[in-house]
């Protein structure tokens, strides 16, 4: 079972510091592209949302649009909270700078983190630093994004030029170089969205934007859609902010935004679970109690299953927070009752829907990025060993599965290990088995995606509990494996519910869902 909450709330808030880094800073030159007014739909009922808690911000007036192209500083400071207890804070400043006699806006931010994971608590620091240049659109200079937590740190910088960019990723006590296919993000597309909310917006209005995870080394397609629009009056004052949802080619819906009618960021709502919220340097720093994660990722069943590995088949409902999340995928058939509100999940392979991998499906899944280091001269000996004879793709992923199992211990870890790191202490839980199996299957070349989902936790606890598995491309369909359990063919108690791991945020909005068993059938041991 995954039981590493620490580590996916790791990259869960990087996520969140991207976010909240693109909310600050105003605009610092005119721009040279007029919006296009966005589609706008029938106005509905609006979602009636109140503003965050101790904003202090927000009887401010607006200051005046700059007259020339330079930047006024920004220095704000967030809550992070999970089912409303504070876990951590953030930092986040914007701001003009001279590096070596040259001007540069640079943008810098520090999160936070303090978590428990079965009774223990855990401290995590994300700290990152971008420069721009002042000239529009203000292509990214340099930069540099370190995670650390415990004995583990993870650092990836940014080296050369405009088109020439590479990544210099410091990880295992060892550092590697990666060219970068595509630029990151401009500065005028960072603020792309929140400038977009300077102009009044409508119910139902949208926007399209790109975004770049220095961390991950990945771009990625968003849309902000305006779900409600609240006019009001604090401290005496007129207050208008937007209620937006935000959607995620690579993620589908990763959550709820609210921002101001300056463009300023207010708070995110993630997975329904996590909330970063404007506040003071004081109120953000305050200590508060802290929720166990291992415990806040469980979805309890009616009824007994007994040996997980032996179901073949298996039909429940599902309802409460977080069911949204739950889609159809290899193994898995879903649909949902008129409301929408209670899930059918029909598991194993006679549910299979065959799903086919695309082309640019089957190039992501091969590709070596931040996390699977497929060309590290240790790598491709290990694989060496790995596939023995074997020759086929199917061969090669049954030899894979099998050496994964065996070649890692099982072992409850609350820091996270690269792969390089894994090659040396040889433990781990279904994160360290996913990583490495991901990372022989694409070195071996087989397209192959970790997936997040939730699995039978056994009749002890009668839940279902946080894991991860891999699928992998043979014959053109996407074929799920799970190497912690060694299964070639997975049991049906594998419950999917998306690819790569900033989805598991998904996994938190499921705490509390409620699993009825309808039917089940089994192999005899």
């Amino acid at each position: 079972m995954d039981q590493k909450k620490l580590a996916v709330v790791a990259v869960l808030l990087a996520v969140a510091a991207v976010v909240l880094i693109a909310g600050v800073g105003a605009r610092w030159w005119p721009s040279d592209d007029t919006p296009v007014p966005a589609r706008r739909k029938a106005a509905t009922k609006a979602e009636r949302t109140p503003p965050a808690k101790d904003i202090p911000v927000v009887t401010k007036k607006a200051p005046p649009a700059p007259a020339a192209p330079q930047i006024q500083r920004e220095d704000d400071w967030y809550g992070l909270y999970m089912q409303d207890a504070k876990i951590g804070w953030a930092h986040m400043i914007v701001e003009p700078v001279e590096r070596g006699g040259k001007p540069f806006v640079r943008t810098y931010s520090l999160a936070d983190i303090r978590m428990k994971s079965l009774g223990e608590t855990r401290n995590m620091k994300i700290e990152e630093e971008l420069l721009f240049s002042t000239t529009a659109p203000g292509h990214i200079v340099t930069g540099w994004v370190m995670q650390s937590q415990g004995a583990y740190s993870k650092r990836v910088a940014l080296q050369g030029t405009t088109g020439l960019f590479k990544a210099l990723i410091t990880e295992g006590g060892q550092m590697r170089k990666m060219p970068l296919a595509k630029d990151p993000v401009t500065f005028a597309e960072v603020r792309k969205p929140f400038d977009w909310f300077r102009t009044p917006r409508a119910v139902g209005d949208v926007i399209d934007f790109t975004t770049f995870d220095l961390s991950e080394l990945k771009h990625d397609e968003e849309r902000l859609t305006v779900t409600a629009v609240e006019n009001t009056v604090v401290d005496g004052v007129p207050f208008t902010y937007y209620t937006a949802r935000n959607h995620s080619k690579r993620e589908g819906e990763t959550g709820i935004m609210r921002i101001d009618s300056r463009g300023r960021l207010l708070s995110v709502m993630l997975g329904g679970q996590m909330e970063v919220r404007l506040e003071s340097e004081k109120i953000a720093k305050q200590p508060s109690a802290s929720v166990d994660i291992f415990v806040s990722r469980i979805a309890r069943i009616d009824k007994d299953l007994g040996d997980p590995t032996t179901v073949t088949e298996m039909v429940v409902k599902v309802q409460g927070p977080g069911v949204e999340h739950i889609r159809e995928g290899p193994r898995q058939r879903a649909s949902y009752d008129a409301a929408g509100e209670i899930l059918t999940l029909s598991l194993g392979a006679a549910h299979d829907p065959k799903i086919k991998a695309t082309d640019e499906d089957v190039r992501d899944a091969l590709a070596e990025d931040a996390n699977h280091p497929t060309k590290d001269p240790a790598v491709l000996a290990l694989l060496k060993t790995a596939l023995g004879d074997a020759t086929t793709p199917r061969a090669k992923v049954d030899r894979l599965v099998a050496f994964v199992d065996k070649y890692i211990g099982d072992s409850y870890s609350a820091e996270p290990l690269s792969v390089l790191d894994i090659l040396k202490v040889r433990q781990g839980d279904c994160t360290e088995h996913t990583m490495l199996f991901t990372t022989l299957a694409r070195a071996a070349g087989i397209p192959t995606r970790k997936i997040s989902g939730l699995m039978y936790m056994g009749d002890q606890h009668r839940a279902f509990g946080g894991h991860a598995w891999n699928e992998v491309v043979l014959d053109g369909v996407w074929v799920p494996v799970d190497a912690t359990w060694g299964q070639t063919e997975i049991d049906a108690t594998h419950i999917r519910m998306a690819a790569e791991d900033r989805n598991q945020m998904a996994q938190l909005a499921l705490g509390g869902a409620r699993i009825r068993l309808v039917s089940m059938k089994r192999r005899s041991k």
